[in-house]
């Protein structure tokens, strides 16, 4: 599985959704955490565009993706052995199946998370659809 754990977070920090595969997600503390480092981000460079696209912490890599428009946070944590254009091709994925289901949502003054709990579906079925794939590749390449 490539991503170990996927938040979206609002630009003030609010986790709208986590997901982990650990069955104890420090996602307060790391949602703090990533907002801080990006409002540090933001001011120093005054430029949206510039934003921090990645940390990594021993092994594992926390990637970052933002979105202006909705002023989102896409955040994967995945092996660091993972390529880059990889990570960036499934946050992108998440991202587009996030606001196709909740863009109404993503629009009201006030953003209740609840409301993005039906997404854990959909993100699991992404997540072992990503699995099944790359256990066909390997049977593929083990019959050549």
């Amino acid at each position: 599985m490539i991503a170990e754990e996927f938040w979206v977070l609002d630009w003030e920090g609010k986790p709208l959704y986590t997901f982990s595969t650990e069955e104890k997600s420090k996602s307060d503390l790391l949602s703090g955490f990533f907002q801080t480092i990006q409002t540090f981000a933001r001011n120093m460079i005054e430029d949206d565009q510039e934003l921090i696209n990645f940390i990594t912490l021993g092994e594992y890599n926390y990637n970052f993706h933002h979105n202006t428009i909705y002023k989102l946070y896409f955040i994967m944590k995945c092996s660091a052995k993972i390529k880059r254009k990889t990570i960036k091709a499934r946050i992108s994925t998440i991202e587009n199946l996030f606001i196709e289901d909740y863009r109404a949502e993503l629009i009201k003054p006030e953003i209740d998370p609840s409301k993005f709990e039906k997404f854990q579906y959909k993100i699991e079925k992404y997540f072992v659809q990503d699995v099944l794939d790359k256990m066909v590749k390997r049977i593929k390449l083990n019959e050549n």
